[in-house]
């Protein structure tokens, strides 16, 4: 059931390779699309965050709900989902990311659902 949800966001804006669901630990719990990606990010992915908590408590930030970086040959979207759990995007440089957002906000209580 889980994948169907995640299927549905990969499929729901033009351009989404892949749809991944990461513990705080960079461990991939579910991924649907490129899973080489997933690896990928899957290696860095606790180290980053740990940095980005760092600079969000040095600049009062406080909570880090998401995060988008953009590269000439792709784009990446990292929400928040939990304290646990994050859902990561990655997409084309042609991927409207703001569609993208917009269906993550919809989905968020399915994915929390579904998780928990």
């Amino acid at each position: 059931m889980f994948n169907k949800t995640l299927e549905n966001i990969l499929n729901s804006v033009k351009g989404i390779r892949m749809v991944a669901i990461f513990d705080k630990d960079g461990f991939v719990v579910y991924n649907v699309g490129d899973e080489n990606i997933a690896d990928e990010i899957s290696a860095e992915f606790s180290s980053l965050l740990k940095y980005l908590k760092k600079i969000s408590v040095n600049l009062d930030i406080n909570s880090i709900n998401s995060f988008i970086f953009e590269g000439e040959n792709r784009k990446m979207l990292f929400k928040k989902i939990t304290d646990e759990y994050y859902v990561v995007v990655s997409m084309d440089v042609e991927a409207i990311i703001g569609k993208l957002r917009y269906v993550l906000d919809l989905m968020n209580e399915q994915i929390i659902k579904e998780l928990l």
